[in-house]
């Protein structure tokens, strides 16, 4: 027993978690008990592991995990102060401070097998079966496109496919053939999920996560294979581009996708979501300057406009929720990095 690993078990409800938030919730239901279950035991097998082996905190968590937990205590604490609603304050903080457990047990099996190569394989299978799901019992939402179910925001499902990407992006494949031809299939597959549920913002990362991986690729191999490999990457690169422009011309320019990237910078209409962007960082700037120190209290922002809506962005978020202080103790590790 004493030659036990309890990071497994952490390791096995983080997995569990992951899959769960991203696919099984929208896809049968959600079950918010498998949340605080699986956090429940990968914390605590992380913390008992720990003291087993007397790892050093700092060592183990990045400052950006160990401020979530200050700012979950923070949120708490100021919000009983200022908050609208406190029930709506004390339901998102649990959810926040669930999150940021989970987090630090994810910081603490990467740190005991000193390899994130199971995460990155977790991330590209939640990612292949939410794509199944979509082409098989895909749910169409006419605002949209396709998703998982009605719960599933285009949003976070074009997030989990960025999330596949960047797992198709770290994992080796010198070694293996196969999975170099494979993970292009499968990157086809992620932005053809993105471009149906419309989402924009996940679309446009998605390109530039796929081009700062593959671009210094393509330099290496022209500058160091022979004449047939530059030759082919040179005519594969052509095909591609040409069946891009044809896929564009008659089929993308028919879709939700396009037509919600042709209102991306409208702000003559309410269609237009710049000009509600506008609107949220203009009533977060009032709040920040009427609730200067503490905010109007984590996740409140949605009871102080009139969309009743959260801002869209982090930056409005913070500093209309936290206030000054907060919102220094939030950013700090990333002004810091």
């Amino acid at each position: 027993m004493k030659d036990l690993k309890l990071y497994h078990f952490s390791k096995i409800s983080i997995i569990t978690f992951i899959i769960y938030v991203c696919w099984f919730k929208y896809a049968f239901g959600e079950k918010v008990i498998v949340i605080y279950a699986t956090g429940f035991v990968a914390i605590a097998c992380t913390a008992v592991d720990m003291l087993r082996n007397n790892d050093d905190f700092t060592s183990v968590f990045p400052s950006g995990v160990t401020v979530n937990i200050i700012m979950c205590a923070y949120s708490m604490v100021t919000g009983f102060i200022v908050a609208s609603s406190t029930s709506m304050l004390i339901s998102e903080v649990k959810t926040y401070l669930c999150y940021s457990l989970m987090c630090m047990a994810i910081c603490y099996v990467v740190y005991a097998e000193k390899s994130i190569d199971w995460l990155a394989r977790t991330l590209i299978f939640v990612a292949v079966i939410c794509c199944i799901q979509v082409f098989t019992k895909g749910y169409y939402n006419p605002i949209y496109g396709y998703v998982v179910s009605p719960d599933n925001n285009p949003h976070s499902l074009g997030l989990v496919m960025d999330m596949g990407i960047v797992g198709i992006a770290y994992i080796n494949a010198q070694k293996n053939k196969l999975w170099k031809v494979v993970r292009f299939i499968l990157i086809g597959m992620f932005v053809y999920v993105i471009i149906g549920c419309a989402s924009r913002k996940c679309l446009i990362a998605a390109i530039i996560i796929t081009l700062i991986w593959l671009l210094p690729q393509i330099r290496k191999t022209m500058s160091e294979g022979s004449m047939a490999v530059k030759t082919g990457i040179i005519l594969v690169i052509i095909a591609v581009a040409v069946l891009l422009v044809y896929y564009y011309r008659t089929v993308y320019v028919n879709s939700i996708s396009y037509s919600r990237m042709q209102i991306l910078g409208e702000v003559s209409n309410e269609k237009g979501s710049s000009a509600k962007r506008e609107y949220y960082y203009q009533t977060a700037i009032e709040l920040f300057l009427e609730y200067p120190f503490f905010g109007v209290g984590y996740q409140q922002f949605q009871f102080h406009n009139i969309h009743r809506a959260i801002s869209h962005s982090t930056y409005a978020e913070a500093i209309a929720s936290w206030g000054l202080i907060g919102s220094l103790i939030y950013f700090a590790p990333v002004v810091v990095a």
